[in-house]
């Protein structure tokens, strides 16, 4: 990771970014030079549905194998102990993540990266990009990590840095 680098140190013109820099405020205002190369997403609410897909994806991780434990927990036990509402409660949370699931899978599949156009927190068959890392086997997770945590990700398919927030609109446009 690039550390900050304080562009207030009469370097304004460092990488030709003097526009970008008016307005600054040189105690303050630290600026990543990646930062400032990376793709940003169309809207606010684009970016709320990226951050909630990857809530989404990141329960179904974590969560999902747990209810399917207590699924077999509680039917296990209930036909054990011959307790018909526990098995019914555990079929219910079966429907419940399977639900779950589905509807994940439709949220993410409408989230795509600006640049390729590729759902980063979907499985597809396209090939990964070189740089591409994995979160305990998964590239979906490890988007959903550095999209809840860092507040930008990189697109597994075609590598590109996206930060989670909408872009400036230029005025007289």
């Amino acid at each position: 990771m690039v550390r900050g680098v304080n562009f207030c140190l009469g370097a304004e013109s460092f990488f030709g970014f003097s526009k970008v820099l008016s307005g600054l405020n040189c105690l303050d205002d630290v600026i990543s030079p990646i930062a400032l190369r990376m793709h940003r997403l169309p809207s606010d609410s684009i970016v709320r549905k990226f951050r909630l897909a990857a809530v989404m994806v990141a329960i179904s991780f974590i969560g999902i194998p747990l209810l399917i434990g207590l699924l077999f927990a509680g039917v296990f036990a209930g036909v054990f102990a011959g307790e018909v509402p526990v098995i019914r409660a555990s079929i219910w949370c079966l429907g419940g993540s399977l639900l779950f699931i589905g509807w994940t899978l439709i949220v993410t599949g409408w989230l795509k990266c600006p640049l390729c156009r590729t759902p980063p927190l979907q499985r597809r068959g396209c090939s990964k990009h070189r740089t591409a890392k994995k979160l305990i086997g998964s590239y979906r997770l490890k988007v959903a990590q550095s999209i809840l945590f860092k507040d930008r990700f990189k697109c597994p398919y075609c590598g590109e840095l996206t930060k989670i927030e909408a872009r400036r609109r230029r005025r007289g446009r």
